[in-house]
């Protein structure tokens, strides 16, 4: 019986608009970042080949320990592999320094970068599983109880012999499939795709890495899918659990990840930029009339 619940959840959400509308997007959103941040990984890749090649070049041509004491030895962070996917700190373009004996090193920033881009997110996995990814679990499952006593076939779905329990959790599982299913296609096409790039160059620890935030990126999808279900379970109508539900998409999503460092700067204050840059050079200066 259980098995006849799933297969019917399934149906019903393989053949509505949403599930055709919803695979498409996120098939696309991933796929397009994918690749848009796969090209700049490569753009910083060879950036920083060229930086270290630079470095090395300037380094031997300093004819005493002196010499290459004063003016310095260039390093550079080289680009994380998983950036092309969750971009992570990859945002900030410190990556240069210059090491000296007697200066504090300090990363230094892109002057030309357009100070347009930090306005706007990145669109990697993290933003799709954590935007996209829970607005759709609401949506697939702000009415799945509560839309069916509204129709009134939840009344004869009740008067057959079956478990309650049974039925929310075909209800759970049927939803939950058909949510991940378009994630889960394009994992796959990101794994082959990174198999297939030999610029790449994916160890065992990446793979493991890769496999890690996508069992997470699940769980926390399950997660959203329950909650959306519970509220649908509660409400009496489809109208109010959705509206429930967007809010509580606001509050969780937008608005405590953004309000947290304010929070939390509230309690343990953590310097400013400014004052932390002012720090260095005085210390710097100190040491300079040292020596």
């Amino acid at each position: 019986m259980l098995g006849t619940l799933i297969r019917k959840e399934l149906m019903d959400h393989f053949l509505s608009l949403r599930f055709m509308v919803s695979t498409i997007i996120v098939i696309f959103i991933i796929l397009m970042s994918v690749f848009v941040l796969k090209q700049d990984y490569v753009a910083r890749q060879e950036a920083f080949q060229v930086t270290v090649s630079k470095g090395r070049e300037l380094a031997s041509q300093s004819e005493t320990y002196f010499d290459l004491m004063f003016m310095g030895i260039r390093v550079s962070r080289p680009p994380a592999k998983m950036q092309f996917l969750y971009s992570g700190v990859e945002k900030n373009p410190d990556t240069k320094t210059v090491v000296r004996s007697f200066l504090k090193p300090s990363f230094q920033g892109d002057l030309n970068l357009n100070p347009i881009f930090p306005l706007f997110p990145v669109v990697d996995l993290l933003f799709v599983v954590s935007i996209v990814l829970s607005l759709l679990a609401f949506v697939y499952s702000y009415d799945a109880v509560c839309g069916e006593r509204e129709r009134g076939t939840l009344k004869l779905l009740m008067s057959y012999s079956v478990p309650r329990d049974k039925i929310i959790l075909s209800k759970w599982i049927g939803g939950y499939v058909s949510l991940v299913i378009p994630f889960i296609i394009s994992i796959f096409v990101i794994a082959i795709f990174i198999a297939a790039s030999g610029n790449l160059n994916f160890q065992l620890d990446d793979w493991k890495a890769f496999g890690l935030t996508t069992l997470v990126s699940l769980l926390f999808i399950a997660v959203m899918y329950s909650v959306g279900l519970f509220v649908s379970v509660v409400a009496k109508r489809s109208n109010t659990s959705i509206s429930i539900l967007l809010l509580m998409w606001v509050v969780f999503v937008l608005v405590i990840p953004n309000v947290s460092p304010f929070v939390v700067d509230q309690i343990v204050k953590i310097d400013s930029v400014s004052k932390t840059q002012a720090e260095l050079q005085a210390k710097t200066a100190e040491q300079m009339e040292d020596l």
